[in-house]
Order: structure tokens, then sequence, then C-alpha cells
């Protein structure tokens, strides 16, 4: 059974030429700009965002649903709605059923989504008048329709999903904000500190420098919106990780599930700022999710499970407490 375990160390320091080294390897025009072609592929025209901040910092609740994914209660044209955080998620998204709740318009673009199995699927997009999430609003929002067929789990008349959208990285990605497992809240926040040193690199998916045993570094997507972690066949392969088992198992993503080939890692450990993060039977997955780059892996929400996490994306900073 997967485990994963974090527990506080000693800061780790990533100097600036290897940072800059890092940065460079993976500054592709579509790791760069994959958001903001999202966004414009909806409207099928250039998109500068309009929103508003009414206070700097705010927090509002945030719990834990029965599949370990993040929920924070939004409003959507003023209607109450329960929204996922997806770090993994290029652009934010409705379930095609809140479409028509909060009678969002419907846009002419298309646009392609990957799956957790590296399929592509067409979706369609709409358009929001007014999206609210605690202090801060968004006008004219386009956001992807997420099919409902590909989130169906029902028990009787219950939707054990229980959400009607996700607020992607086009969103977040423009915030200083905390996620605390601890107080159950999400927060924006008005950073006042300076760093000794950048260990995220931003632009369509959030990137953490970890550091191996060996001293080196990894690169791993961050992904909110999966409770679990999991790594690369090439990371696998190269720094020789033991394997306990092959198969198949079913994976669960933005075209709902599939049947993928993976491995089990018996135990790897990383460290991400001050957290020493311990996986222990742990998938392989598909981590090729931009053209000529492969991460090493990609952290789950479970690394802060119990703990709070902090992205500082104006510093190009997280901070795992």
């Amino acid at each position: 059974m997967h485990r994963c375990k974090t527990r506080t160390c000693p800061p780790v320091f990533i100097d600036n030429k290897t940072y800059d080294n890092l940065q460079n390897k993976i500054l592709t025009p579509t790791f760069l700009n994959g958001c903001k072609q999202a966004q414009e592929a909806i409207l099928q025209k250039p998109y500068v965002v309009e929103r508003r901040l009414f206070q700097e910092t705010f927090s509002i609740p945030m719990k834990r649903n029965l599949f370990g994914l993040l929920a924070i209660p939004v409003e959507v044209n003023q209607i109450s709605c329960t929204f996922l955080l997806d770090t993994g998620a290029q652009i934010s998204g409705l379930r095609s059923s809140c479409v028509k709740k909060v009678e969002a318009m419907t846009a002419i673009g298309r646009i392609g989504i990957g799956s957790i199995g590296g399929k592509e699927k067409a979706l369609s997009g709409c358009i929001v008048k007014q999206l609210r999430m605690g202090a801060l609003q968004y006008h004219h929002m386009p956001m992807v329709i997420l099919d409902e067929k590909d989130f169906a789990m029902r028990f009787g008349n219950i939707d054990l999903m229980g959400f009607d959208g996700i607020i992607g990285w086009d969103v977040l990605s423009q915030l200083d904000f905390e996620m605390d497992d601890i107080a159950k809240q999400f927060k924006v926040v008005k950073n006042k500190f300076r760093f000794p040193c950048r260990n995220m690199i931003m632009g369509s998916f959030p990137v953490f420098l970890c550091q191996k045993k060996n001293q080196e570094i990894a690169l791993f997507g961050f992904d909110s919106g999966s409770k679990v972690s999991w790594l690369s066949d090439k990371f696998i392969e190269k720094e020789q990780l033991q394997i306990i088992c092959e198969g198949h198992a079913m994976g669960f993503g933005v075209h709902g599930f599939e049947k993928l080939p993976m491995k089990i890692v018996e135990q790897l450990q990383v460290t991400l700022d001050r957290g020493a993060i311990t996986l222990k039977d742990t998938m392989s997955g598909r981590c090729d999710l931009f053209n000529g780059f492969t991460f090493d892996g990609v952290f789950g929400n479970e690394i802060f499970k119990g703990r709070r996490i902090r992205l500082i994306n104006s510093k190009q900073v997280v901070l795992l407490v």
C-alpha cells in the first residue's frame, strides 16, 4: 500500500547557477505559455485577465473530499459552488451540469486536453461572467467544460465526486497562497520576506526543485488535484530504484478512468524546502507533460497532509512546513 511521510528537516539551499541551469532546461514556449494558450483557444482571440482583489490577504474554508482532494467554496455568477484546487490543470473548468446551473455562456473554441494516460480529447469551453473566491473576483473568465460522464461516480442519488468545477493553475499561478491542511484553510497572502534561494520554476505547471540523497536536484511537478504522487520510468531507471512489482492500475483524471501500465517502487526520499519526503510503494506514471521535457516525478497533495504548503509564486519559492 502506498504511503507518504513528510518530516521537518534543515532547509535545502539551491545556488543561483544551479537554479538557472535547470530553469533553462525546461523553459520551452509550450511550458511558458500553456495557460494563456488554453484560455485563448477557448475564446478564439487574445485574452486579458479581468480581476479585482478587494483585500490583499484573505482566507476561505478548505476541506478534503471523499477522494482526498481539496475543495473550497466559490461563487459563479452569484451562485454558490464547490471547486477543487488543481495546480495540475492549466485552465480552470466547470462540470457540464454546473454550466447549466450558473448559466455560463458557451464559447466558440475547443481545446485539446491530455489525459493521465496520454490520450488527448477535445473539450468545449464556456465563459463565466463572474467568478468569486473569497476577496478575489474574475470577470468574463474562459473555462473548459468537463464532461459529466467522465466524473460519474454515484451512490444512489448522491454524487460522490461532490464538486462543480476546478480552480486551475491559470488562476493559482497569479497568487501567493497557502494551503493549510491543519487549520483547513486556503489563504491568499502578501509576501513580506526575502528568501536566500529559489526552489520553484514558474510556467504552465508548478515545478519544485528537490534534493536527492546524493545532493543532486530532482525536478518534480506539483498536482494538488491528485491525492498521490508518481515517478517517471526514466527517473526510476536512472536512479536504479528497486521495483517490487509491475502490472496495471486504474488511473483517474480529466477524462475519467483509464487502465494504465505501472511499476511499484519500494522507496524514494527527497527533500523540498524544510520537508524530507519519503514515498513508499509508489507507482510510475506519465511525466512527459510538455514537449521536450519529462519531470522526474509529480507530487500529489499528500506531501502536505496534516501540514501547510505555501507557494510564493512572485518569488519562485515554495515553503513546506
